[in-house]
């Protein structure tokens, strides 16, 4: 066998190992595509009757209370002092 014949045969197994792979995978997502979802439409219908069972509180109640909380005032006022009120830069010296 020379080394033209060893990478023919190598070359061949991958591309047959990965075909194998790719129709198995497309096999595979083929059947999950078609098959009948009873289970999601059983709970979509649970869905639709339960959510017409539940209370609906407005939402203004809600954003009342929010409103309503008072602010607090931070302890100490904050100091706000500026060290430059020149506004001009000082010479430095270059060496």
């Amino acid at each position: 066998m020379g080394a033209s014949t060893t990478l023919a045969s190598t070359q061949a197994i991958v591309i047959w190992t990965m075909l194998v792979l790719l129709l198995a995978w497309m096999v595979t997502f083929a059947v999950l595509a078609f098959r009948p979802h009873t289970k999601d439409l059983d709970q979509s219908e649970q869905r639709a009757t339960s959510s017409h069972a539940l209370p609906v509180s407005p939402a203004s109640t809600i954003l009342h209370v929010i409103a309503s909380q008072p602010a607090q005032l931070p302890a100490k006022p904050i100091e706000t002092r500026r060290h430059d009120t020149t506004g001009e830069m000082e010479a430095i010296s270059a060496m």
